[in-house]
């Protein structure tokens, strides 16, 4: 009974703690987010490389040129894989 009991307080703990890292993580996100410029995230797509700007506008570069467009000016699926990519990294 007593390891039980030790078990169920560290299982309280340690959800504690997830709790209160993602707190954290989300006052951080907030704070981030009131800086104007910045990217939000890199990933490749094909053989381009995209950069998603804080401002909704996608860098596409295919290692000689870059163009630089904002999100409703580009294709659905593109739209899907920067969804995607935000999904994988923790902002979706």
């Amino acid at each position: 009974m007593k390891i039980l009991v030790l078990s169920l307080r560290k299982l309280h703990n340690t959800f504690k703690c997830d709790m209160m890292l993602k707190k954290v993580k989300a006052m951080l996100l907030r704070a981030w987010l009131f800086i104007p410029f910045g990217n939000i995230c890199t990933f490749t797509y094909g053989e381009l490389t995209v950069t998603v700007q804080k401002n909704l506008w996608l860098v596409i570069s295919d290692g000689r040129s870059k163009d630089a467009l904002p999100i409703t000016m580009v294709s659905e699926v593109l739209v899907n894989a920067v969804a995607e990519e935000m999904k994988r990294i923790g902002y979706a």
